[in-house]
C-alpha cells in the first residue's frame, strides 16, 4: 500500500504523485525523499538510486522534481519487521505475550521497585 510517510494516510491515485502533489489528509508533499523507493534513511545522500544522488536536495521532506522517484511501498513492511524484532527481543528475555496486546513501549518500561542489588543477584 502507498502512502504518505508522516501520516499514514493511503494514496489511492494510479499516477505516480508529481511535485504538486500533496497528502489528502496532513497536505504534506508527497513528492519527497522520504517517499521514495529509493530512499535510505542510513546510507550516504539519503538514497540508494546512484544516478539521483547528484542532484540530493537540502531537505528529505521538501517537495523536489527527482526523475527517479517512485512512490514507497513499503511501510507495512517496516511495520511488521520492527513488531517481529521486538516479539523475538521480549522472548529472549522471557516474555511471550504477544507485542500485539500490550500497550505501547508498556514491556520496555523498567521496574523502579526494584534496587540495582535486587537486578544483579544471582
Amino acid at each position: 500500500m502507498k502512502q504518505c510517510y508522516k501520516c499514514g494516510t493511503e494514496w489511492t491515485e494510479k499516477h505516480t504523485p508529481n511535485f504538486r502533489d500533496e497528502c489528502e489528509k496532513c497536505f504534506t508533499p508527497l513528492c519527497v525523499c522520504k517517499n521514495c523507493k529509493f530512499y535510505r534513511e542510513d546510507s550516504y545522500e539519503w538514497c540508494a538510486e546512484t544516478e539521483a544522488r547528484a542532484e540530493k536536495p537540502r531537505d528529505s521532506e521538501v517537495a523536489n522534481k527527482c526523475d527517479y522517484f517512485l512512490m514507497n511501498d513499503r511501510h507495512d513492511d517496516i511495520d511488521k519487521n520492527a513488531n517481529n524484532a521486538k516479539q523475538k527481543l521480549a522472548e529472549l528475555f522471557g516474555d511471550d505475550t504477544p507485542i500485539e496486546e500490550k500497550k505501547d513501549a508498556d514491556w520496555m518500561k523498567v521496574d523502579n521497585k526494584k534496587s540495582i542489588d535486587d537486578i544483579f543477584k544471582t
